[in-house]
């Protein structure tokens, strides 16, 4: 993350060879993906099996848009972008969505401990994929090599369906009025910031009367005290 964090940063001052080399770096690893993906028949571009693979798969998204962010558009790693998506929901050996409740025939016991809790799984989880080979997924509560979930790899399933999503006019219109209801006025901060005031004002002076009714003594040496720190002031 901290590499393509690096070639995406919008600032000026990076260290142009480290860029250089790190370009072409990001390059020669997303050529590999885009070459597994054209001669797949499931359009399959990361073709190692480890724990977790399927959160690799779905990460995959943030290497490839960061070239694009880079070096400029490309129509080649969009589109393997999009089939790896088509990957965890469901165009796989299995013909099953990894991701819970969505695609088609999708996971339904991920190893997720409320899930198993409510014998329902919560929706929109991916779970890890097969491991340790490329036969052994089981759709199963207690299979936590190749069924569990976890935070990074929803990370980057999030990231890879928000890439590509195409948010429509109408969408837009109702989240800048969401924006704008949730922002106070000036006029609203400032009349806030004048009651809260006043409100604290009423409060110390509440506090003062009933402190002189219940305990003078202290009433008055805490009123001499004020009386003296009005007079210094004034003096200086």
């Amino acid at each position: 993350l901290g590499f393509y964090r690096y070639l995406t940063l919008p600032v000026a001052g990076r260290d142009e060879e480290a860029m250089a080399t790190m370009t072409a770096q990001m390059r020669a690893i997303n050529s590999v993906y885009a070459n597994n993906s054209v001669v797949d028949a499931y359009g399959e571009s990361y073709k190692k099996i480890k724990w977790g693979v399927n959160g690799e798969v779905a990460r995959m998204s943030f290497a490839l848009h960061a070239e694009e962010l880079v070096v400029g558009a490309n129509k080649t790693l969009e589109d393997v972008g999009l089939r790896n998506l088509d990957r965890l929901f469901g165009r796989n050996p299995w013909g099953r969505s990894f991701v819970t409740k969505l695609g088609k025939n999708p996971a339904s016991k991920p190893h997720h401990r409320p899930s198993m809790v409510y014998d329902d799984a919560w929706p929109g989880y991916l779970v890890g994929g097969p491991y340790p080979s490329e036969s052994s997924w089981s759709d199963s509560w207690l299979a936590f090599r190749s069924n569990e979930v976890a935070i990074n790899w929803q990370a980057g399933l999030i990231y890879s369906t928000a890439r590509y999503y195409q948010c429509t006019e109408r969408e837009r219109q109702v989240l800048r009025a969401k924006q704008q209801a949730a922002a106070p006025s000036h006029e609203a901060r400032s009349r806030g910031g004048r009651h809260h005031r006043q409100r604290g004002h009423e409060s110390h002076h509440t506090t003062t009367r009933r402190e002189a009714r219940t305990h003078p003594e202290r009433a008055a040496s805490r009123s001499t005290t004020h009386a003296s720190r009005r007079h210094s002031r004034s003096q200086g």
